[in-house]
């Protein structure tokens, strides 16, 4: 309580340095009760925006959405919200920015998520492929309801070819097959397979997440189909064996993958 008392007033102020941010989260997880922990968490009201593009108050953020019961931070919405239209594009693209959105989805309730989930389900399928709006995505397809699930496999679905042309891309597509409902993973999948090009970016930038795409695929596509991809493995061989990923991807082949009882 004394560290609690101590910081009282001087949170947003420390939370902008270096050590600052350090104190500010040691207190926040030390505090003997939740009263003591919104008391600091509450300073940050009116600094969200502030808090979310800095190096070290970003942390502090972080740590507030997670230490606390989900109304205590509503206001991180409300402020995150109130910016105005393409605001929460601004911050999913942000390099701290997405990290704040993940515990977001991670730690608020659904009814808190509406409109913000809203937002990013608008906007998923150029998020997907940027170098950090993918991983906000990512935490979406894990952490949201059936619904936003769906709507953002369509988008992916919708642009598949330039989706896994994209390294980011790649570890999306192997997230909305490994989450959420097994009817969104199958047409995926179908998508995929019809577009017959997951196969060509081994050994590219992003190619670990191949063999969970595949792997997801051989589970998820009817037996014509999953034939088809090991008739492709087959024909890729000399190729694939040159590369690691390519050689999990071989090994597929002859012992595919089977449903988990």
């Amino acid at each position: 309580m004394d560290a609690v008392a101590e910081l009282r007033g001087q949170v947003w102020n420390m939370a902008q340095s270096p050590h600052g941010t350090w104190v500010v989260q040691d207190a926040l997880d030390n505090a003997p009760d939740d009263v003591g922990r919104i008391q600091l968490v509450h300073e940050l009201k009116g600094h969200v925006w502030d808090a979310l593009r800095c190096p070290f108050g970003n942390h502090v953020l972080q740590k507030c959405l997670t230490v606390v019961h989900a109304g205590a931070t509503q206001f991180v919405v409300d402020e995150l919200l109130g910016a105005g239209h393409g605001a929460i594009l601004c911050a999913a693209k942000h390099q701290y920015g997405c990290r704040v959105l993940q515990r977001i989805l991670e730690h608020l309730s659904t009814h808190q998520l509406t409109t913000l989930v809203h937002e990013l389900v608008a906007q998923s399928g150029k998020l997907s492929k940027h170098l950090y709006g993918h991983y906000v995505i990512r935490s979406l397809l894990e952490q949201c309801p059936g619904d936003a699930h769906q709507i953002v496999s369509l988008a992916i679905g919708r642009d598949i070819e330039s989706t896994m042309r994209s390294r980011y891309g790649r570890a999306v597509v192997a997230d909305a097959l490994t989450f959420g409902g097994e009817e969104d993973q199958r047409v995926l999948a179908h998508t995929l397979a019809v577009a017959g090009s997951w196969l060509h970016f081994v050994g590219r930038p992003g190619s670990r997440y191949l063999p969970t795409i595949a792997r997801r695929m051989l589970l998820l596509l009817p037996g014509h189909q999953a034939q088809a991809m090991r008739d492709s493995l087959m024909a890729a061989e000399c190729g694939l064996k040159h590369h690691r990923v390519g050689r999990k991807l071989l090994a597929m082949r002859e012992n595919p993958p089977r449903p988990a009882d």
